[in-house]
């Protein structure tokens, strides 16, 4: 079988006259981008003195090239639809430059415009018809629609203008998650932006986290709603979205830690076209740990931080003190909620933890006792062996002494 390599692309014409000007606005250093577009002959069809930056088209993975035939199928296509875009800004009194352009990893259609002096409609209503005419375009019509994103940033002046007016549009393109419902995406549509605060964010997830531990599926996801269709939706900033998401993400992640069950929280904003997806995906965890019926039990707010806390910190001291004031509760309530809800003072339930990670420790490692004394957070060798007896009727010798023999039986029984 013959083997394949990779194009190499940047012999080709195509991206010599093409993705330079991608590469130049990538760059932080504005003053590299004269240079560029003058060294390399890129001819500038709009205006330097005013002129407006968009970005269209399907955000499409592209994969690797290794067929060249394949490779200039391609080329041919977008170069058809460069003099599609061209003759609909010249029927429009509009002159400008097409290329592909970067976004969040994927290739997408930009075009730098300016509008002539006869031009009689904003630019604005340009990318609106540019818009449109990707949505009704093969292949991106029917079915597409929600991976076409239109922004627009401008007007800007000279060299120095073009990589903020990428950065900008870079920026309103983000907006696509939020779903805004307009055909073109302008800096006007940031003007509707409500900022929930961080605050309002905290609050409402904690409200979130204190219906998670009633087990009550319908308050829960109602609360979810609240969190994401309200607050971060209005938001329309992504940093308002990755704070909820975290501190959602933090509580679920103690739910995990608490009750062992499997989710899956490997997931971010990023990994979603959209506010909706994301939320439906993060729905179907929280239904996941509700319909876990949590082995029968749901620990109150303040016994499922303190459970949380012993779990991250059992190698530590940890005194009745420091896990109340952890839990923003008095000592003598929640000892007692404690020994309510686990049927173990706290103290037991710590030591019952260190025993079983201690145990993990025997059966898979070959750290000496007094190493593993150290690993679980027993101040002393012989203390650990006397609270180790005690729950395992064997010292940490006698148990990994077994442990051996055990499966030295079954290596001869084989």
């Amino acid at each position: 079988m013959e083997e394949k390599c990779l194009l190499e692309k940047a012999s080709t014409d195509f991206v010599r006259d093409n993705m330079l000007i991608n590469y130049c606005l990538w760059d932080d250093n504005e003053l590299l981008i004269e240079s560029f577009v003058k060294n390399n002959r890129i001819p500038l069809r709009f205006d330097l003195e005013d002129y407006y930056f968009c970005i269209t088209g399907i955000d499409k993975k592209y994969n690797l090239i290794d067929d060249s035939a394949i490779f200039q199928r391609q080329v041919e296509t977008t170069y058809a639809i460069y003099e599609e875009m061209e003759a609909l800004l010249n029927a429009n009194h509009c002159r400008g430059n097409c290329f592909l352009i970067k976004v969040d990893n994927s290739k997408q259609m930009a075009v730098l415009f300016s509008r002539d002096a006869e031009c009689r409609i904003s630019a604005e209503q340009v990318c609106e018809q540019i818009h449109r005419h990707f949505l009704e375009r093969p292949p991106y019509a029917p079915g597409n629609h929600r991976f076409i994103a239109t922004s627009l940033a401008g007007p800007y002046q000279g060299y120095e203008g073009m990589h903020p007016a990428y950065l900008k549009a870079r920026q309103l393109n983000d907006l696509r998650f939020f779903e805004v419902a307009c055909p073109v995406i302008t800096e006007q549509v940031l003007q509707r932006r409500i900022d929930p605060g961080v605050l309002a964010i905290y609050e409402n997830g904690r409200r979130l986290r204190n219906e998670l531990c009633t087990g009550n599926l319908p308050a829960v996801l109602e609360q979810v709603n609240y969190v994401f269709d309200h607050l971060v939706r209005s938001s329309l900033d992504m940093n308002c979205c990755q704070a909820a998401h975290t501190f959602v993400i933090a509580t679920l992640s103690l739910f995990v830690k608490v009750y062992g069950v499997a989710l899956d929280l490997n997931f971010g904003p990023q990994d979603f076209f959209s506010l909706s997806e994301y939320q439906a995906h993060l729905e179907n965890q929280i239904r996941r740990l509700c319909q876990s019926g949590a082995n029968g039990r749901w620990y109150t707010p303040e016994v499922l931080l303190a459970m949380g806390f012993i779990h991250e910190n059992y190698q530590k001291d940890i005194s009745l003190k420091l896990v109340a004031e952890y839990t923003n509760t008095n000592v003598s309530h929640l000892s007692s909620e404690f020994n309510r809800q686990t049927g173990s003072s706290l103290p037991d339930f710590i030591a019952g933890l260190r025993i079983e990670k201690a145990r993990s420790y025997l059966e898979n490692s070959t750290l000496t006792i007094a190493q593993i004394s150290r690993e679980v957070g027993f101040g002393s060798e012989r203390y650990f062996t006397e609270i180790f007896k005690k729950h395992c009727g064997k010292t940490p010798l006698q148990y990994r002494a077994q442990l051996n023999l055990e499966k030295s039986e079954s290596s001869e029984n084989k």
